[in-house]
C-alpha cells in the first residue's frame, strides 16, 4: 500500500512538473482579480487574488473558470473534460488530480465562491447503483477539496448518476461536474 502511495504521489508530481502546471506563491501584491489578457500575447500566467499564480491558457478548463471569476456572472457549472475516474470506481484518474488542485488553488483564492459538486457516471441496468456511485465521486472529490483547505462550509455533492449523460462514450460519462456560485453580499 504504501508503495502504491509513492507511485501516486510520484504520477501527481509529474503531472504539475511535466505537464507544465504552476502554482506558485508570487512575491508581488496580490492582483484584485483575474484579467483575462489579448489571446495574441496570452502567456497564461494568471495572478490570483491571494499572491498564487496559475497557469491557464485560451481554450483550457482552467481559464474558462479565470474568465468567469472575473466576470462577475453568478453561478455557472463547468465540464472539467476526460475521464476523471477509473472505470466505474470513484478513484480519480492522474490527470483529474491535477485539475482538482488547480481547483483547490482558485477557490482558496476565491473565498466567496461556493461549489456543488455532481457525481455521473455512464447509465447501467441499475440507476441506484449509478446514483450511489456518482455520489461517491461526488463525495470522493469534496473530500479532496476539504484536504486542500477549502471548508465543508463551502462545499455540497449531488449526483446524477447515469441520467445526464454527454458524447464521447463510456470513459467520458467517468465524471463530476462542478457548479461555482459567488455569495450574495449581506
Amino acid at each position: 500500500m504504501r508503495i502504491l502511495r509513492i507511485v501516486y504521489v510520484l504520477a501527481v508530481v509529474f503531472i504539475l512538473i511535466g505537464g507544465g502546471v504552476l502554482i506558485s506563491r508570487a512575491v508581488q501584491q496580490p492582483a484584485p482579480a483575474p484579467v483575462p489578457s489579448d489571446t495574441s500575447t496570452d502567456s497564461g500566467l494568471i495572478a490570483l487574488p491571494d499572491g498564487a499564480t496559475m497557469l491557464a491558457h485560451q481554450g483550457t478548463i482552467g481559464r474558462q473558470l479565470v474568465d468567469w471569476l472575473a466576470s462577475g456572472e453568478q453561478t455557472r457549472t463547468f465540464e472539467l473534460g476526460g475521464q476523471q475516474f477509473v472505470g466505474r470506481s470513484a478513484e480519480p484518474t492522474p490527470l483529474s488530480i491535477g485539475r482538482l488542485q488547480r481547483l483547490v488553488a482558485m477557490l482558496r483564492s476565491y473565498r466567496d465562491v461556493d461549489i456543488t459538486i455532481v457525481g455521473h457516471c455512464d447509465a447501467t441496468d441499475d440507476p441506484a447503483a449509478d446514483t450511489a456511485l456518482g455520489l461517491a465521486r461526488a463525495q470522493t472529490v469534496a473530500h479532496d477539496l476539504e484536504a486542500g483547505g477549502i471548508g465543508a462550509s463551502r462545499i455540497a455533492v449531488d449526483s446524477r448518476g447515469g441520467s445526464q449523460p454527454i458524447a464521447g462514450g463510456r470513459a467520458a460519462n467517468q465524471r463530476i461536474s462542478i457548479v461555482l456560485t459567488h455569495h450574495q453580499p449581506t
